[in-house]
């Protein structure tokens, strides 16, 4: 349940464009077909508690494949497929 409504949250103050950059706790991704693209702030996630956080999502609840890109507004890429 914790974190069904922390998603919720991250994925509202995502909907809100750049005040999401500034939010340390901001993380959004959108889950089709096995495979996840979102953002993340690297203020308050990191590359190792996404992936932990979104395998979950996963029929395997397991990764195969997890990239990221830096973007200009601050905050880190992510694309995912499920194992």
């Amino acid at each position: 349940m914790y974190k069904a409504l922390s998603l919720m949250a991250c994925l509202a103050l995502a909907a809100c464009g750049d005040v999401a950059s500034k939010d340390s706790g901001a993380f959004s991704f959108d889950f089709k077909d096995g495979q996840m693209n979102g953002t993340y702030n690297p203020e308050g996630w990191d590359a190792v508690k996404i992936q932990k956080f979104i395998q979950v999502d996963c029929p395997s609840k397991k990764l195969a494949t997890y990239n990221e890109t830096p973007q200009t507004n601050g905050l880190i890429a992510f694309v995912a497929n499920c194992a």
